[in-house]
């Protein structure tokens, strides 16, 4: 790979009129020389979302806008890949706030790494209450289950990765994106690099002596904001969709999969069952149960939000003019995200066996 790689930026999108043109103009200011393209896969959207991109189109011949017949994120991103002729093939994200460097910082990556997949922290911001919410909530363990990709501070080798720069000859080795993963996509993907790049560290040990790294690079250097949903139902609606791809990649990848994403519906189906059999012997066992569980979700979360409180008022919240939400506030709504996610997530995983491949999840 040439000290300059070539880059083309792949963005899935389904009516995102209102984040479209901030993540666009991200890259179309970027300084990177070899950025090549700059490639929209439009789902069928029904507001001003290809408008937004014809307009930039017009002033920037990098920006194109494709149709993605299939409205997936996976069948989006197989469409960039078979059109790709550069080195990288960088998946973005329209709720996605990038930072001025974001594509040095990953080609730089990709050349110190030796990676396939290398990526940044997922780091979360907010322009409302809601989201606020969500941003707390994903400053402590019971949300993020410890995932790398998830802390800010960290540089090294990982399972999976957020969003991802990819090297497109290692994409096309692995066959892409699978199509029917209608979520979870990402991590099914890094998979089957990880193993194809386990085969392959295997043979170069066996020639050499020596062994490289890793599939996937996550690098602290690399930085993005993510804005999470803005409402409670659409919340649900995402994690119950997460568990639902994360039961199906474990079928898929049983030696793959992380303790963090079978703990959750386990532990809330022998919480459950715990509760249902105190509550017959003796209901007012069953409540203080309940209770204690509550108390002790709002100060793990409480706690979160005294650690982090400087972060969180002055890096996460985004919005121009607009008070910060009063910390009272951010801990209640916390309590409510993880308690809808872990909820949602678990009743995915244990009971969404098969989630339609062709449903868009925007």
């Amino acid at each position: 790979m040439s000290c300059h790689p070539s880059v083309t930026v792949a963005i899935p999108a389904y009516n995102e009129e209102l984040h479209i043109a901030a993540g666009l103009l991200a890259f179309v200011r970027s300084a990177y020389p070899g950025l090549r393209n700059i490639w929209v896969f439009d789902g069928g959207s029904t507001d001003g979302t290809r408008d937004c991109v014809r307009r930039l189109a017009a002033v920037d011949t990098r920006v194109a806008l494709f149709d993605n017949p299939g409205r997936t994120q996976a069948q989006a991103l197989n469409l960039a890949l078979a059109r790709c002729a550069t080195d990288l093939l960088l998946r973005a994200d329209a709720h996605t706030e990038y930072a001025e460097n974001y594509v040095e910082s990953c080609v730089k990556a990709s050349i110190d790494s030796r990676a396939y997949a290398v990526g940044g922290a997922q780091r979360f911001a907010a322009r409302g209450r809601f989201q606020y919410g969500i941003v707390l909530a994903a400053q402590s363990f019971l949300l993020s289950g410890g995932a790398r990709y998830r802390d800010r501070n960290y540089t090294g080798y990982s399972e999976t990765v957020y969003l991802g720069c990819f090297s497109t000859s290692a994409l096309r080795r692995v066959g892409g994106y699978d199509v029917t993963m209608a979520t979870n996509e990402d991590s099914e993907l890094n998979a089957r690099l990880g193993a194809c790049w386990d085969a392959e560290a295997a043979a170069e040990l066996a020639v050499s002596g020596g062994s490289r790294g890793g599939a996937v690079y996550i690098s602290a250097d690399i930085v993005c904001y993510y804005f999470p949903r803005n409402s409670l139902g659409r919340l649900l609606k995402q994690y119950y969709a997460y568990g639902c791809g994360r039961s199906e990649f474990g079928r898929r990848h049983p030696n793959r999969m992380p303790l963090r994403a079978q703990l959750p519906p386990y532990a809330l189906a022998a919480a459950v069952a715990l509760l249902a059999v105190v509550g017959v012997v003796q209901p007012a066992w069953s409540l203080a149960m309940m209770g204690g569980v509550a108390l002790v979700l709002a100060g793990i979360n409480a706690t979160a939000y005294f650690r982090k409180r400087r972060y969180l008022r002055t890096t996460a919240w985004r919005a121009v003019g607009k008070p910060v939400p009063w910390g009272l506030a951010a801990v209640v709504l916390s309590c409510i995200v993880v308690l809808g996610a872990i909820i949602s997530y678990s009743v995915g995983f244990i009971f969404g066996r098969r989630w339609p491949s062709r449903r868009n999840f925007p």
